[in-house]
């Protein structure tokens, strides 16, 4: 595992690490990484979060932390509108949030965290998270296991809309293989996988990942194109970054169009789901799953639950016998026979052609007729009373009608549905291929290269089967019944001779290094201290530890690794004392990098520090000794220094900082 380690070069870039002369170095004695904050209904988190209810206000319990915060990061998994702001200094002030977004200034600093959530009409908000570094070396969140393993990330930004933040955004992200692939907004560099199944998603602060759908790859060999929605939990004005993940040829694909779009269904299921829709039937109607899609025949289905507002309903569909397709855009109540359903009608009948209707009553019509087995892509767009019905070529841009209507006494939200009318019995058939809902910006946000950044090695802890449990401490992932976690490359200002790790949590096991990884102090002991001169460890300023987590309920809550030059310094004497040959003297030193169990050297030298006497070959660290000052040292007066040293390594040493005398009267 350690020349996996190796091979991979992991750098986990800490909110902690600032940056001197290329090299990445530590600003405390200690750093410590902890799970993150979390605050879940379901008491799987740290913290209760309470029921709120929408158009309502809530303001987090502060949480007190061990050093001024210097950076705070909050994500959030919720429906609809949840505005964010956050505090350092216990709720006197705060400052807006985005989510996934680490803020590192603009906050007033403190040792207080509180959020503060402000939810829209039908929002509701499900799960808070948060992450901070401070300035005694606590950084919260561990990372992210499933983004271990990846080489390479690229970071690129998306737009955001004048109008205000878009939440749940559904971005349309183009990828080309190589940099020769045409129309795309970033290009891989032929590092990704062919079927680029490897590419991963994430906000900002790397541990948040985003839910896409890869829709479809096209061009020829070198020149291919990978086609994604990304939904995006929160994009303010200014827009946001993202980063992209790529180059783990072990990595599962997360394509997942139900976690994407606000609804979603390619029915190839073996049966209709229940939880989304209601079938209705005509006289002579059936329905059917097939292969290819949903078949209805003098049938229709209607959202169980869903329903839509604004925003865009794209499906693909396929008129077989009865020459019509029909969409159900709005309906407040599809068990009344209101005349105030919106629709979208295609067929092959003159007046009816391409149109949108309510009710009955054809509003909207482009007379251009669709054709019997022959397949077309839908789209409607809805803002308001504004309806947009348009008509493709399957799998293209290539629009071929378009319909406009306003309805201002129409409903403004309400169920979704398919449907065909007629005889049935096989007389009135059209298939529906697929169905997803996703949101409508007037000016759409856009994928942008970040071309500064370019591709970059992707900066990870490593993970060997583990996960993130609810509340954010690290366990064996799901089938295994033990897992690793390591960090390497977090840089001292100095050569640590030092180490003393601890932690929370149980059924675990510790190694840690300060020379990049190559010789590990292994199954150390919790708040036990680790020296080089006892030969536990090489020194070194390029800190790394493992954690092993075993059988049984095993779990990672917080690490922590103290590290220290193993400084010593002479107190007293320290020049201008003069003691007397035969009397008792107390000398004193500081070596708080050691334990006070650690021995210690002490020495004296009378002839400018070229040979030393031994005073106590090994004396506890306890920072004083009291020396009988030998009688005969020498007649009348002489000068001398002490020497306090490691006594595992004299190299390790200080000496008086300047001579003291030494009398024999």
């Amino acid at each position: 595992m350690m020349v996996k380690m190796r091979a991979f070069f992991l750098r986990f870039v800490l909110s902690i690490i600032v940056v001197a002369n290329g090299a990445f170095f530590v600003r405390a004695e200690a750093v410590t990484f902890r799970s993150a904050l979390v605050w879940r209904p379901d008491g799987r988190g740290d913290y209760s979060l309470p029921a709120l209810k929408p158009d309502s206000i809530y303001t987090c319990e502060p949480v007190t932390t061990d050093g001024l915060i210097e950076s705070i990061s909050v994500s959030w998994q919720a429906q609809g509108e949840v505005k964010m702001e956050v505090s350092a200094d216990n709720g006197l002030n705060y400052v807006r949030a985005v989510n996934g977004v680490p803020a590192e200034s603009g906050f007033v600093q403190g040792t207080g965290l509180r959020w503060r959530a402000a939810l829209g009409k039908d929002a509701k908000l499900s799960e808070v998270r948060m992450g901070y570094s401070d300035a005694s070396g606590v950084v919260c969140g561990f990372g992210q296991p499933v983004l271990s393993g990846f080489k390479y990330r690229k970071k690129i930004h998306i737009t955001g809309s004048k109008s205000g933040d878009l939440y749940g955004y559904q971005v349309r992200i183009i990828a080309g293989e190589s940099e020769a692939a045409p129309g795309c907004h970033l290009h891989f560099s032929r590092h990704a996988r062919p079927d680029f199944g490897d590419v991963h998603f994430a906000l900002p602060d790397s541990e948040t990942l985003l839910p896409y759908y890869l829709e479809k790859i096209s061009g020829e060999p070198g020149l291919h194109k990978a086609e994604f929605f990304v939904r995006v939990r929160q994009i303010p004005p200014e827009g946001i970054d993202l980063y992209v993940y790529y180059a783990n040829p072990f990595a599962k694909s997360p394509s997942d169009p139900q976690a994407t779009f606000d609804l979603y269904d390619d029915f190839k299921d073996n049966e209709l789901d229940a939880r989304k829709w209601d079938i209705r039937l005509e006289p002579g109607g059936s329905y059917a799953l097939t292969k290819e899609g949903l078949l209805l025949d003098a049938a229709g289905i209607m959202s169980k639950i869903f329903e839509f507002k604004d925003g865009i309903i794209e499906y693909s569909a396929t008129a077989e016998t009865g020459y019509e397709t029909r969409l159900i855009i709005r309906d407040a109540d599809p068990d009344s026979q209101s005349d105030a359903v919106q629709v979208a009608y295609a067929s092959g009948f003159r007046g009816a052609e391409h149109c949108i209707a309510v009710g009955n009553t054809v509003k909207a019509n482009v007379a251009s007729r669709i054709a019997a087995i022959t397949r077309y892509d839908y789209r409607v767009i809805a803002r308001g009373a504004d309806i947009i019905f348009e008509r493709y070529s399957p799998g293209s841009e290539q629009r071929q009608a378009i319909a406009t209507y306003r309805d201002p006494e129409g409903p403004r939200r309400g169920h979704i549905g398919l449907k065909t009318s007629g005889a049935g019995r096989g007389r009135s058939r059209t298939r529906f291929h697929w169905v997803r809902v996703r949101k409508y910006a007037d000016m759409e946000p856009r994928a942008v290269e970040s071309q500064e950044a370019g591709e970059e090695l992707a900066p990870m802890a490593l993970f060997e089967n583990i996960a993130l449990d609810h509340n954010g401490d690290l366990i064996p992932a799901a089938g295994y019944n033990k897992g690793v976690y390591a960090v390497q490359g977090v840089r001292a200002p100095y050569a640590a001779r030092v180490i003393s790790p601890t932690w929370e949590g149980g059924g675990i096991s510790v190694d840690v290094s300060a020379d990049g990884g190559r010789v590990f102090k292994r199954n150390c002991s919790d708040g036990a201290y680790y020296y080089t001169a006892r030969g536990d460890f090489k020194k070194g300023e390029d800190l790394g530890f493992v954690v092993r987590l075993g059988p049984g309920a095993s779990r990672l809550k917080a690490f922590s690794m103290r590290y220290a030059p193993g400084n010593i310094t002479v107190l007293s004497p320290n020049g201008d004392e003069t003691w007397l040959q035969g009397s008792t003297q107390e000398i004193t030193w500081t070596a708080m990098d050691y334990e006070a169990s650690y021995p210690v050297r002490l020495e004296y030298s009378t002839d400018g520090a070229k040979t030393f006497k031994r005073i106590a070959e090994a004396t506890e660290n306890d920072g004083e000794y009291q020396w009988k000052v030998p009688s005969d040292i020498a007649q009348g007066s002489v000068r001398a220094v002490v020497k306090v040293s490691d006594a595992n390594d004299s190299s390790v040493n200080d000496l008086s900082d300047q001579t003291f005398i030494i009398s024999s009267k």
